[in-house]
């Protein structure tokens, strides 16, 4: 698989692997007390496979939920979510550096690239959910208003994350292309 590919791409596939391999073998683990989540203490954590965590049970105003009645679980929503969108991103980027030894992309393609690939990645919290999501909120929200400060938010919230992911997705893919470009280019005077 990694033959037909260039440096660049080889690169992203091997971080597509690690990214890939981090979200099944630690997946976010969350505690339910008969069958439903936990109010306030539904979250435990990022935890490996094997090390399951222990369940804390909740006493709030709302429930009174012994730890040793709870039931600690995966969350396999987030775990589809994030593995969804690892695929789409790695989709983007291995199309977007196609070509032999060294993608010949353009700046403006690899500017787009980044946009594409930030629209994948997850709005803050990183157990978030895609930043797609948020824009096509945004795109909506002023068509929704009602006067309150929340139709407003999301593009403020959008526009923000959208800008700092694509830089970050643009200048890791501009390094990339750069080392493999150089690397290629030594290769070729030794």
């Amino acid at each position: 698989m990694l033959r037909g590919m260039n440096g660049a791409q080889r690169a992203f596939a091997i971080l597509f692997v690690l990214v890939l391999s981090l979200i099944v073998l630690c997946p976010e683990w969350q505690q339910k007390y008969q069958g439903h989540l936990l109010s306030y203490n539904e979250h435990l954590g990022h935890h490996f496979v094997w090390s399951r965590p222990v369940a804390t049970g909740e006493h709030s105003w709302i429930l009174d939920a012994p730890a040793s009645q709870c039931e600690v679980v995966e969350n396999n929503q987030l775990m589809l979510t994030q593995t969804g969108s690892a695929i789409v991103m790695a989709g983007i980027l291995l199309f977007a550096l196609r070509g032999k030894p060294a993608p010949a992309a353009s700046l403006k393609a690899l500017l787009l690239t980044g946009v594409l690939a930030a629209l994948c990645l997850p709005v803050p919290p990183l157990d978030g959910l895609p930043l797609v999501l948020l824009v096509v909120q945004a795109v909506i929200s002023p068509f929704t208003d009602t006067g309150h400060v929340g139709p407003w938010a999301a593009p403020l919230l959008a526009i923000v994350s959208l800008a700092v992911y694509s830089a970050a997705v643009f200048a890791l893919t501009v390094g990339v292309v750069w080392l493999t470009r150089r690397g290629a280019s030594a290769k070729q005077y030794a």
